[in-house]
C-alpha cells in the first residue's frame, strides 16, 4: 500500500492547494499521530489547528532537505536549479499511484485533448459495463479515489507534464496525444516539458502499450521498444498503418465509418482523439457498436469549442481552453462561417509564427487582440499588411461588445491562443467571463 512507503518518514507538503490538502487527508486517515510539514507560499493564510502539523517558512526551500519524502504538487514549478539538492527526495501522489496501481492505469498525457480524450474513454468503459474512475487532471486528486479500486478497476488518469515530472513508473496503457510549445513559465526549457511528458512512456515494461501519433518531430521512440507501440494519425503526408480520414478510422486492417453517425465533437484533431478512445475501446474487447453508441451519447466538456448562443444572426462560440497557437488554427478550421476571433492573454513567450502564418490564408475578417501577447501578434501581422481588421481592446469586456458590432451573420470565437494567467484564475473563469459578457449583449 501506499501508506506504508510514507511510515515513519518526515514528510512535507510542497504545496496546499487541492491536490496538497488530499494528500494531507489521505496521511491523516492512515497516520493520525504522524507530524507533517506544509510549504507554501501561501503559509500565513493556511487555518490548520492541528497539534501534528508543521508550518515551514516562507523561505521553506532552505527546510525541505530537513524531510525524507517532499510530496510536491503539481503546480508548484521546479526550476532555476532552486531544488537541486533535494530533487532525489520530491515525489508526489501521482508518482506513488502510478507505481502502486500501474497495471491497472490508462495514462492520457499531451498539450492539447488530454480531457476530451480522458473523459471520452471513462465514458465509452462505463457505458459497456466496465469498473472504472476518471481522475488526476481534470480536477480528482488520485488519492481521494484509493477506497474506491477494486480488483477489475480500471482507472482512467489524465496526466499534465506537472504531474509526470517526478514518476518513476508508467502506466500499463499510455497515450501519447501530441506535444506543442507550452508552459514555459513553469520549465527552464522546452526539452524540460517535453521530457517530462515523455514520462508516460520511459518506464513501461514488455506488456504495456503505447499509443502516440506519429505526428510529432520530438517524439524520438525506440522502435527496438519492449512494450507495443500503437500509432495512429491523420497527417495524410505520413504513412502509418493506422489512421483516420474523413471520419473514417483505420486501425489494425479493417475500418469504422463514423460519417453516418451523431458525433458532436467538432474537427479532424477531435477525430484522431476519438481514434484513440477507439484504439483502447479494442484492448478492452468492446464491439464497435458499444463504441459508437456510447461516442453518440458524449457530450462535449465546457470551453472547448463550445457553442453558448447568437446574438444579432451571429454565433458564439467558446474555446477559452486553446492556450497554444495549434488549437486555435485547429479551432478555426473545425467551426463553420467564423467571421470574428478573439485572441491574445499572458505572454509567456511561446512562438506565434505559425498563427501568424496562418491568419493571412484563412477566411476570418476580423481580428480583436487581447494584452499582453496579443499585442506581440498584432504588431507581426502588422508588418506583414494582412487583408485583415485588426483590433487592439484592453479586457473581454471590450472585445465582445466590438465583436457584436462588427460580424455580420457569422461565427465570434474566442480562442485565446495564450494562458489566462494575470486576468483570470484558470481558462475555466475567462470562458464563464466570456459567456457573461455575451449574456449581457442581449
Amino acid at each position: 500500500m501506499i501508506i506504508d512507503r510514507l511510515k515513519s518518514k518526515k514528510i512535507v507538503i510542497l504545496g496546499f492547494g487541492r491536490e496538497g490538502k488530499s494528500s494531507l487527508n489521505y496521511i491523516r486517515k492512515y497516520l493520525p499521530t504522524e507530524i507533517i510539514a506544509i510549504a507554501d507560499d501561501n503559509i500565513d493564510k493556511i487555518d490548520i489547528d492541528d497539534n501534528y502539523i508543521v508550518k515551514c517558512s516562507k523561505d521553506y526551500i532552505k527546510e525541505l532537505d530537513d524531510y525524507d519524502i517532499i510530496l510536491k504538487s503539481p503546480g508548484i514549478p521546479v526550476k532555476n536549479n532552486k531544488y537541486d539538492n533535494v530533487l532525489s527526495k520530491i515525489s508526489s501522489q501521482t508518482d506513488l499511484f502510478i507505481d502502486e496501481y500501474r497495471d491497472k492505469i490508462i495514462g492520457i498525457t499531451g498539450t492539447k485533448g488530454k480531457s476530451t480524450t480522458s473523459s471520452l474513454i471513462y465514458h465509452i468503459l462505463k457505458n459497456n459495463n466496465k469498473d472504472v474512475i476518471l481522475a488526476g487532471n481534470i480536477g480528482l486528486p488520485v488519492f481521494d479515489i484509493i477506497d474506491d479500486i477494486k480488483d477489475d478497476t480500471t482507472i482512467v488518469f489524465e496526466l499534465s507534464s506537472h504531474q509526470l515530472e517526478f514518476v518513476h513508473s508508467s502506466p500499463h496503457i499510455g497515450i501519447l496525444l501530441n506535444i506543442y510549445e507550452e508552459h514555459l513559465d513553469h520549465y527552464d526549457s522546452f526539452e524540460a516539458y517535453q521530457n517530462c511528458k515523455k514520462n508516460i512512456f520511459k518506464f513501461m515494461k514488455n506488456d504495456d502499450y503505447l499509443i502516440y501519433n506519429p505526428d510529432n518531430e520530438y517524439l524520438n521512440l525506440n522502435s527496438n521498444a519492449d512494450y507495443k507501440l500503437i500509432p495512429i494519425t491523420n497527417n495524410k503526408s505520413i504513412t502509418c498503418p493506422n489512421y483516420v480520414n474523413d471520419k473514417v478510422i483505420y486501425y489494425d486492417g479493417s475500418k469504422l465509418d463514423l460519417s453516418s453517425f451523431n458525433v458532436k465533437l467538432l474537427g479532424d484533431h477531435n477525430y484522431l482523439n476519438i481514434s484513440f478512445a477507439y484504439i483502447v475501446s479494442k484492448i478492452f474487447r468492446i464491439s464497435d457498436s458499444g463504441f459508437t453508441t456510447s461516442l453518440e451519447e458524449f457530450q462535449p466538456l465546457p470551453h472547448r469549442m463550445e457553442y453558448i448562443g447568437e446574438s444579432r444572426g451571429n454565433k458564439y462560440y467558446n474555446d477559452s481552453i486553446s492556450t497554444i497557437p495549434e488549437a486555435t488554427i485547429k479551432a478555426i478550421e473545425s467551426i463553420d462561417n467564423i467571421q470574428t476571433v478573439i485572441i491574445g492573454g499572458m505572454d509567456r513567450g511561446i512562438n506565434y509564427k505559425k498563427l501568424i502564418d496562418y491568419i493571412p490564408t484563412c477566411s476570418v475578417k476580423n481580428i480583436i487582440f487581447l494584452p499582453d501577447s496579443g499585442k506581440r501578434i498584432k504588431d507581426s501581422l502588422e508588418k506583414k499588411d494582412v487583408d485583415k481588421s485588426l483590433f487592439m481592446v484592453s479586457n473581454l469586456e471590450e472585445a465582445v461588445k466590438l465583436a457584436d458590432k462588427i460580424t455580420e451573420n457569422g461565427g465570434v470565437l474566442l480562442s485565446p491562443a495564450a494562458a489566462s494567467y494575470g486576468v483570470y484564475k484558470n481558462f475555466e473563469e475567462r470562458g464563464n467571463h466570456f459567456k457573461e459578457c455575451f449574456n449581457n449583449l442581449k
